[in-house]
């Protein structure tokens, strides 16, 4: 869905994108259901290197910061997802 069917795999929906973000910051959410969103989230960016471009415009850095401000209990699984996506 976030992709829009794009066949080169970019996000072609921001809205649907921001999805897995609200997902992941909110502390209601099962924690399963959070692994997998960043598990989607790895996926699309992995995928598509570019889409880290729209992971920007959508707020979604500033919201993983907000959560590591927070709590740092999932953040260490975000940072572990995000140093296997970079490095």
């Amino acid at each position: 869905m976030a992709l829009d069917g794009n066949i080169n795999q970019k996000v072609g929906n921001l809205d649907a994108f921001s999805v897995f973000f609200k997902i992941i910051i909110r502390p209601t959410v099962q924690p399963e259901t959070q692994l997998q969103a960043l598990k989607c989230i790895q996926d699309i960016i992995y995928h598509q290197f570019y889409n880290i471009i729209c992971v920007d415009k959508i707020g979604g850095i500033s919201s993983l910061f907000e959560i590591f401000k927070e709590t740092g209990e999932i953040m260490v699984i975000i940072i572990f997802y995000f140093n296997v996506l970079f490095f």
